[in-house]
């Protein structure tokens, strides 16, 4: 239209493009109709909240937009140094990279309780297909740049060869170099958006390892359900409960003591960073512990060990740093690891403990001053216990 200069091609390309954004306004507007007030049976409840509210967040955000950051006193504009600042930052939280004996890990851990080998995992073309089939193509890809939607695309192709892959990976115990690495996406999460220890990462890691992860955390989180060996107050990452589950839970105990005129104390708790502070020695050896030994076991220690991250802003990359301990935040692997490594926590507790994730509230109902000193016992030994499972802070 432009090269030939037509004056009625041009009107007609102005009408077409009225036409169109015309179009799309009203699509747009339905859309957002259909997310506040759904016309259909199966959108109400949950799920239409979910959309509605995920809608109102993703219009309040700011993107991925980092201002410029503090560091010695000076604010750094560039990419490149606030992708380093950022990464320094989240390298603090890291503990010491300790390696623990077995008789280190029978010393720091009363495990009480035996449970049943964990069989082989067994993984099949069929089963990484069905895997392929059900990418979300919207998410972002991870250090090797393969898109989730090329993957699916290419399903049929690709299901062998990722098969051939992963069984190679998991009978061997060798996680390749690549999956061991992670773009981090700094999010932001309060207080003033020019200090760096006010955001948190999240890893973005490689679309096949995601995959090999999905099977290996169906199969230890099944043997955990098969066998009873999860806290049965924790729920976090579980199929079935969530936050509104314990809630609902918890609440329930308190009004029932209040109907009785009983006194009931809380303790309420989060633990600090506590995803990246977990010991990778000493989580192998508890779920070795657990039933998980021989490949699957030797398979994530090698998921966990010599990890490497970077964050990654507006394209520029800072420097990869080591990983000395966590679970990676946005891995699929890294919470069913977590729940496991937190699992004992409760054991020697006498107060009441319900768990989500890390997020912990122990109560008792209070009768007398000796239960008073129980609870704070309660709190002296967990002080205990996350003093003998993480290691200090590494230094800045």
């Amino acid at each position: 239209m432009k090269k030939s200069g037509n004056k009625s091609d041009q009107a007609k390309y102005k009408d077409l493009k009225k036409v169109t954004q015309r179009e799309l306004r009203r699509a747009y507007w339905k859309y957002v109709e259909g997310i506040v007030t759904p016309q259909t049976d199966g959108e109400q409840g949950n799920g239409a909240n979910k959309r509605f509210w995920t809608f109102i967040k993703h219009k309040k955000s700011d993107g991925n937009f980092i201002p410029p950051l503090k560091s010695n006193g000076l604010l750094h504009s560039g990419s490149k140094e606030k992708a380093n600042i950022l990464n320094n930052q989240f390298q603090k939280a890291f503990s010491e990279s300790i390696h623990y004996t077995t008789q280190d890990f029978k010393e720091r851990c009363e495990m009480p309780g035996y449970y049943h080998d964990m069989p082989e995992i067994h993984i099949t073309e069929k089963g990484v297909l069905k895997l392929l089939m059900n990418l979300k193509v919207s998410k972002s890809p991870g250090p090797d740049n393969i898109s989730p939607r090329v993957l699916k695309e290419l399903a049929l192709d690709i299901a062998p060869i990722l098969t051939l892959i992963f069984n190679q990976s998991y009978q061997t115990g060798e996680v390749p170099v690549i999956w061991r690495n992670a773009n981090i996406c700094p999010i932001y999460k309060k207080g003033k958006r020019f200090e760096a220890v006010n955001y948190r990462p999240v890893s973005l890691t490689c679309i096949s390892c995601k995959l090999m992860e999905h099977i290996v955390t169906s199969n230890i989180m099944s043997h955990a359900d098969r066998h009873k060996i999860l806290y049965p107050l924790q729920h976090g990452f579980r199929r079935g409960l969530s936050c509104e589950t314990q809630l609902v839970d918890f609440i329930d105990d308190i009004t029932r003591n209040m109907d009785e005129g009983k006194q009931t104390d809380c303790l309420v708790m989060d633990f600090s960073k506590a995803f990246d502070k977990v010991s990778h020695s000493l989580l192998v050896h508890k779920l070795h512990h657990y039933g998980i030994k021989g490949k699957t076991n030797k398979w994530i220690e090698s998921f966990l060990s010599d990890r490497g991250q970077q964050v990654v802003i507006e394209g520029e990359a800072s420097d990869n740093v080591p990983v000395a301990s966590g679970v990676p935040q946005g891995s699929v692997l890294g919470p069913s690891l977590f729940l496991f490594y937190i699992n004992d926590m409760p054991v020697e507790l006498t107060s009441k403990v319900r768990l989500f994730a890390d997020d912990t509230i122990a109560y008792l109902t209070i009768t007398s001053n000796s239960d008073c000193e129980k609870l704070q016992k309660d709190l002296d030994r967990l002080a205990l216990w996350e003093d003998k499972l993480v290691a200090h802070e590494m230094s800045p």
